[in-house]
């Protein structure tokens, strides 16, 4: 495994130290805290728990939106006020953060990098999708075990977050 991703230009977690060079190179910016969950995952990953695997790259995926939303406060002006709220309360969802995110950015669309822009659905479905696998199912204990082949695809996913990860806003 470790032979195949030295060869491989794509997020491979079959070496972790390669994946978070090419994070690091991806994403230059990504804050401690994104970067120390996501080495977490990738440990864990690397030495075959998946489940915990799972769980850290919630935990960063959840990190990198909460800093994108946060940064994104005052460029929405008027709009921000209800995402602070929502951001602000510790008793609202994840996903009902997410979506109150959505709503106020997706209004303002147009005004986007066309980076974000372009892949911002699919980026906030598969960051949405993710939390809700890992944090949700994988996080309580529901029985769910999380395979080796899912997990990998996770933190494929997680390396191409980039635009979520820049601070465009």
């Amino acid at each position: 495994a470790g032979s195949a991703s030295s060869n491989d230009e794509q997020f491979n977690p079959d070496d972790p130290q390669l994946y978070l060079q090419r994070l690091r190179r991806n994403v230059p910016d990504v804050s401690d805290l994104v970067y120390m969950y996501a080495a977490e995952s990738v440990n864990c990953y690397s030495h075959e728990t998946h489940i915990a695997s799972a769980v850290m790259l919630g935990v960063s995926s959840e990190a990198a939106f909460l800093e994108v939303a946060r940064s994104s406060i005052t460029w929405l002006g008027s709009a921000g006020e209800k995402l602070v709220t929502a951001l602000d309360n510790p008793r609202e969802s994840y996903s009902n953060k997410l979506q109150v995110f959505r709503k106020r950015i997706e209004s303002r669309k147009a005004e986007l990098p066309a980076e974000l822009a372009d892949s911002m659905s699919l980026t906030l479905d598969s960051v949405q999708d993710l939390l809700r696998m890992s944090r949700n199912e994988a996080g309580h204990p529901t029985g769910k075990s999380i395979s080796r082949e899912d997990q990998h695809i996770s933190l494929q996913m997680f390396g191409r977050y980039r635009p979520l990860f820049k601070k465009a806003l």
